[in-house]
């Protein structure tokens, strides 16, 4: 029974965050986020997609190389009740539309690169900026999808950003 409660929650999470009213993320949605670091060697680049699948939010994250010697290392999880309702929250799809294609200096004198990316099969937008810095509007959903790559910390390979 407990299981079963837990696959319901996981379900509802889904649901709501992929919902269809204006400003929710609709099943077709990818929301993404991801740094990157210019003077690096081994795995430099991280990004992170959440999707939908069968009702339940799902995050994958990738770590890779400016190398092809650098072998792609991916995993994935369900986000919890708690990340997706933080999500859903956070995520303000006008602001994101609005928002400059770039904020300050992103990878200058190898400060690193942080994004935030929102494709839906009808509009792609992405957000540049420099790494650890907040962008005016979109703070929260950058702080959620920081902790959502986070989490991942555990499964990184060694020396990923």
């Amino acid at each position: 029974m407990p299981r079963l409660l837990l696959l319901g929650a996981l379900l509802l999470s889904g649901c709501s965050l992929f919902g269809d009213s204006d400003d929710a993320i609709s099943s077709t949605t990818v929301l993404a986020s991801g740094a990157s670091y210019g003077l690096c060697f081994g795995y430099c680049l991280t990004d992170l997609r959440v999707t939908q699948d069968r009702g339940v939010s799902v995050a994958t994250i990738t770590w890779s190389g400016w190398t092809s010697e650098v072998e792609p290392v991916s995993a994935s999880r369900v986000l919890t009740t708690s990340e997706a309702e933080a999500l859903e929250h956070a995520f303000d799809r006008k602001r994101l539309l609005e928002a400059e294609d770039v904020y300050g200096c992103p990878g200058c004198d190898d400060g690193g690169s942080e994004y935030v990316e929102l494709s839906d099969g009808s509009v792609e937008k992405r957000v540049t900026f420099e790494a650890g810095a907040d962008v005016p509007g979109l703070d929260a959903y950058i702080a959620v999808m920081r902790d959502v790559r986070a989490s991942f910390a555990e499964q990184a390979p060694a020396y990923a950003p």
